[in-house]
């Protein structure tokens, strides 16, 4: 029997090529380090990889919930853990911001002959979950400070070992472009050269704020036709003059449409737990206009081409503070100012340092 193994468990296939989400990291980090043996998700790509798929719940009922979790939801998951549990004397599980899965998998805690130390990682703001599941985990990673704080002060208490891992973006791809680069790729979208262009991006579900962002571009289109609005991420065909729609972009072409961009207006109405594309678009070369929500503060707190809204669901809040954006007299970022805001190698080490060490 060999000692021990570590885990990550995924209900997204990795390797993937989803866009603005965490799997562009986690997918980075396995691709360089064995530190995880095993990854379970729904894919099965080399030796390390094995396939397991969440199922969805048949009934809420709740006499019959765990049941229902446990023999259908992650049966996959419980199954290969329970045979990795036959050949290691101890489990390390990284679950991957997925509660119904942390929830089957703890169960196993005390059923299985091997023991097990469970990590959530939670990319969320506010995490809730009961005391009781809370005395299970060992530890949980947090994106932000303010995420932290959040949680523990919605749960009156917070019981399981917590590390601060933060997030990462690829200063390789997410870098402004210099004037002739970004020159050639406005051409390429048939963008107005002396226009402002404001970009939204995100999947367009209506919490994600595209309907804010079609009314400030209406509004422009009275008033000022050198303001130019780019959205990217849209899956439906959108019929309206006032926007250039681009659809969904594959994740290595990303950069290069937000690097056509001087500002990024992030309208969402979540609170965020992190807001990966206001980096991602920041480290581009725009300037960031966003709710002050969620942990946004601290995910912008020392960047000087930002500016907060206060209200998102405010048109006029919006409005005045595009203009005052458009007014303040700011320099874009540098490639190597870019370089020093998020990296991914301090996302790594902190990573890293949280899943193998004080367990």
């Amino acid at each position: 029997m060999e000692p021990s193994c570590t885990i990550l468990v995924s209900n997204t296939p990795l390797p993937s090529q989803k866009i603005g989400s965490w799997t562009t990291r986690i997918d980075r980090f396995n691709a360089q380090h064995d530190t995880i043996d095993y990854i379970l998700s729904p894919n099965a790509q080399g030796s390390r990889y094995i396939f397991c798929k969440k199922r969805k719940f048949i009934t809420w009922q709740p006499a019959v919930r765990a049941i229902n979790l446990r023999y259908w939801v992650a049966m996959d998951y419980l199954q290969q853990l329970v045979k990795l549990s036959k050949t290691h004397s101890q489990l390390t599980v990284i679950v991957m911001d997925d509660v119904h899965l942390l929830e089957a998998i703890a169960g196993l805690k005390g059923r299985i002959n091997a023991s097990m130390k469970l990590i959530f990682s939670f990319h969320g703001f506010r995490l809730s979950i009961s005391s009781k599941l809370q005395e299970q985990v060992d530890k949980v990673l947090f994106l932000t400070q303010l995420g932290y704080d959040e949680s523990k002060n919605a749960s009156q208490g917070f019981l399981p070992k917590i590390a601060i891992v933060g997030n990462a973006v690829d200063s390789k791809k997410f870098y402004p472009a210099n004037s002739a680069e970004k020159k050639q790729l406005r051409e390429k979208l048939g963008l107005n050269q002396n226009s402002a262009v404001f970009i939204w991006m995100a999947n367009d579900r209506p919490i994600k704020g595209l309907a804010m962002f079609q009314q400030i571009a209406a509004h422009y289109s009275k008033v000022n036709a050198q303001y130019e609005f780019l959205v990217i991420g849209n899956a439906k065909p959108y019929k309206d003059d006032h926007c250039t729609y681009v659809g969904k972009i594959p994740n290595a072409d990303l950069a290069s449409y937000l690097q056509v961009g001087d500002f990024y207006l992030f309208t969402a109405l979540t609170e965020e737990g992190f807001g990966l594309s206001v980096i991602e678009a920041y480290k581009s070369g725009n300037f960031v206009i966003a709710p002050k929500t969620g942990a946004l503060p601290e995910v912008l707190d020392g960047l000087s081409n930002k500016l907060f809204v206060e209200d998102p669901k405010d048109l006029q809040e919006w409005i005045a503070k595009i203009e005052a954006a458009v007014l303040m007299s700011h320099s874009p970022i540098t490639a190597a100012q870019a370089n020093a805001i998020w990296p991914y190698e301090a996302w790594e080490q902190n990573f890293l340092n949280a899943i193998t060490t004080d367990l």
